[in-house]
């Protein structure tokens, strides 16, 4: 979640974290409505996405992070294996000033 808190926003992205206790329903939801097209999740959470993984519509990449050994991951690519495909160069950024 760090590495998501820093990168995502420097690329121009939005990060919108999913209460890991609702409903696959409400899950559903909230991903189809904020218009997601990449899903992180943890392997072990695989079982609230997987009755709903069918019926996102804009999720194009799901991006499965192996914590725990023994949880099936959702059809998808594998974190680290993600991480590899990033290009080496930095990003150049700069700090906003606060309001």
């Amino acid at each position: 979640m760090l590495e998501a808190h820093f990168a995502v926003p420097l690329v121009g992205g939005i990060l919108v974290f999913i209460n890991t206790r609702l409903a696959p329903q409400e899950v559903a939801y909230i991903l189809n409505n904020c218009g997601a097209k990449f899903l992180f999740i943890d392997t072990e959470l695989a079982n609230l996405i997987r009755p709903i993984q069918n019926s996102l519509e804009t999720v194009k990449h799901i991006i499965n992070i192996t914590d725990v050994e023994g949880f099936e991951p959702l059809d998808g690519e594998d974190y680290e294996a993600f991480l590899q495909t990033g290009s080496p160069t930095p990003l150049s950024w700069v700090a906003m000033k606060p309001c």
